[in-house]
């Protein structure tokens, strides 16, 4: 049953992360790991990940049916900047396939690479210092998402703590006010 009061949380989430994340590409460094893409050894899908991506705005991203370009560590396909600034076109994504349950099903999409990518255990220094500089708000997208993930894929079980800390600890570690309740911007 379609209610046009229901709340359109996917749309909440993107406009969330407008809100938090700049969507201008910055120019002082490549975006791009143009040695990480080849560990696909096919040609053809490191040229059409640059076709996709090279130029273009996080807002703007649509990997269609690649699954090739969603089934790779983040650092593996994009510098440490890169990473940064193409997390919250990965963030929607992971939080629109937790919202509609579509994990590991028709599309076969498997999140344990993003998961990776924001485990501070896991990533490179030079990656792990620039998360340091995102907003509380930002760290919150990240967080939101984490929980919802998380509570998908393991429904019975707590939260890996392991992960989560970081992100919990840098949402709050600065003065800035946050108006939203991320929490509860999706009901459980």
């Amino acid at each position: 049953m379609n209610n046009t009061n229901t709340r359109n949380y996917e749309r909440e989430y993107f406009e969330l992360c407008l809100k938090a994340f700049p969507t201008q590409i910055p120019t002082s460094s490549e975006l791009i790991n143009e040695y990480g893409i080849y560990c696909w050894d096919n040609e053809q899908a490191v040229e059409l990940f640059k076709k996709i991506v090279k130029g273009k705005k996080w807002v703007e991203l649509d990997f269609g049916v690649e699954k090739i370009h969603l089934q790779t560590y983040l650092e593996n396909l994009f510098t440490p900047e890169g990473v940064v600034y193409y997390l919250p076109f990965y963030l929607n994504l992971l939080y629109k396939n937790t919202y509609q349950n579509t994990f590991n099903k028709d599309t076969k999409f498997d999140f344990n690479w993003l998961i990776w990518s924001l485990n501070i255990q896991e990533i490179s220094k030079e990656l792990h210092d620039l998360y340091l500089k995102l907003t509380p708000l930002q760290a919150r997208c990240v967080v939101l998402v984490l929980t919802n993930y998380l509570a998908y894929m393991y429904p019975t079980q707590e939260p890996e703590l392991s992960v989560m800390q970081f992100w919990i600890d840098l949402s709050y570690s600065k003065d800035e006010v946050i108006e939203l309740d991320l929490f509860n911007l999706k009901d459980c």
